[in-house]
């Protein structure tokens, strides 16, 4: 059977919410970007199955200026279209 690995979007329509992270088996490990329908984000850090949601203002800005946060964001809006 076929596993998730690498770069990934993960819809859920009935929650509405998009997932962008990083796959390895199937998991998300590392970095992600939570997406809701009103395009409000949330900034995650998947770590061996646990998640921790960035909350700290000065280093969610910091993300967001990383080659990664682009290049999930880039991927998630060439996926969605």
């Amino acid at each position: 059977m076929n596993k998730k690995n690498g770069l990934g979007v993960k819809f859920n329509k009935n929650k509405g919410i998009s997932l962008i992270g990083n796959w390895i088996q199937d998991n998300l490990e590392g970095l992600a970007i939570l997406i809701n329908e009103s395009k409000d984000e949330k900034i995650i850090y998947f770590q061996e199955k646990r998640k921790n949601e960035i909350s700290d203002e000065s280093e969610i800005i910091a993300i967001k200026e990383s080659p990664i946060y682009r290049e999930m964001k880039e991927f998630y809006l060439n996926v969605k279209s």
